[in-house]
Formats: structure tokens, sequence, C-alpha cells
């Protein structure tokens, strides 16, 4: 870990953080990972809406304040004690878990948690789970580009099953067994407080 970017999320206060991601080279899929030039950290974004459907100063939660993507999470010794039981389940994709990530800010997630703007990376969006997709792995196709043309032939058969599409069609799935598992378990905690309870976007 860079000090300088250790040096920043002390100075700042921050739990939980994970560096910007380039906005050039990187495929973003939510706004707040954005790098934000001539910034050292950034902890909302801004978007326009209406009927509160945007982020703005006000706002107090997720998608707009308060949470990271968990691509490159950094946590803090108290911060990491509290997501390590969150982690702890049979889940593979983790969806939902990040907008939950401020339960364990340690205080107010949008103070205690934000975005290194200072030391950012790059995110590539190549797939780690399903194996190769269709004709944009490039990689495998010039790996195996001395097989015959039969054994190439899958790369534009139609009824072919995309592996991307079974892991997006699971990570919802799953996104569904966190939400239904967060909630009885809030229902089953009597002495349960949700500090974020009422406070939309």
């Amino acid at each position: 870990m860079d000090f300088r970017y250790l040096s920043i999320i002390k100075n700042e206060g921050l739990q939980i953080s994970q560096p910007a991601l380039d906005r050039k080279k990187s495929d973003v899929h939510h706004q707040i990972t954005a790098r934000v030039r001539k910034s050292t950290l950034h902890r909302r974004t801004f978007k326009p809406g209406v009927n509160g459907t945007g982020c703005d100063s006000k706002s107090k939660a997720p998608p707009c304040t308060g949470w990271i993507e968990m691509m490159a999470p950094v946590f803090s010794r108290d911060a990491w004690r509290c997501v390590w039981y969150m982690i702890q389940n049979d889940l593979i994709h983790a969806w939902g878990l990040d907008i939950q990530l401020g339960y364990c800010a340690q205080g107010d997630r949008t103070k205690n948690i934000g975005i290194v703007d200072a030391e950012y990376i790059v995110h590539y969006s190549r797939p780690t789970l399903g194996g190769a997709n269709g004709e944009n792995n490039t990689m495998v196709q010039s790996e195996n580009e001395n097989k015959s043309s039969s054994s190439r032939s899958h790369w534009k058969d139609p009824h072919r099953l995309n592996p991307r599409v079974e892991v997006r069609r699971q990570s919802y799935i799953e996104l569904d067994i966190f939400r239904k598992r967060w909630r009885k378990a809030v229902e089953r905690d009597v002495c349960w407080v949700d500090p974020y309870q009422d406070k939309s976007a």
C-alpha cells in the first residue's frame, strides 16, 4: 500500500476507502468511483434528478454517498472487524454488500467513507468469472489461432450460452438472496436500531 494513500486516508479520517478510477481508461460502473480531477478525495457524487432521485450536497445515502464499490477496498482495523462478519457467507459475487458497508464505517458514513482521487487506478473490466466472452476474448483467440477452424467455430455459435450472461444472472439472484437475508436478520434482532432508516439518497 502506497504511503501517500495511507497518509491521505489517515488525515481525512476515512474508515473505508478505495482508489478512484481513471475516467478515460476505466470501465466505470458507478459515478461515485470515478476520479475527480484536481482533487485529493471525494465522499459524494453529484447527479441531476427529479423528485429526489438525483445526488446533491444534501444526499445522505448510496448511491450518492456513504459507500464504495468494493473494487479495491481499504479498511481500517475497526471497519475490517465489522466487514469480516458481513462477508462470511456462501454467496460468490457480493452484490449488495457494498451498499451496506456504511454500517461498518464506525460513525457517519458520509464522512468516514471516501474515494481517493490523488491515488487512482485503472479498471479494465476483464471477466474473471464465467470464462471467455465470445468474440471479445481476443487473447484466447490469438492463443488458439493455430488450431483448426472447426475448433474455433464455437465463437460465432448463436446457440452457445454466454457465460458472462450466466454470471450476471447469478449475481442478480444472489443480490436478492442477500437483501432477503438482511431484512430477515433485522426482523429477528429486537435490539437493532437502524442508524440510516428513512434517510433517502
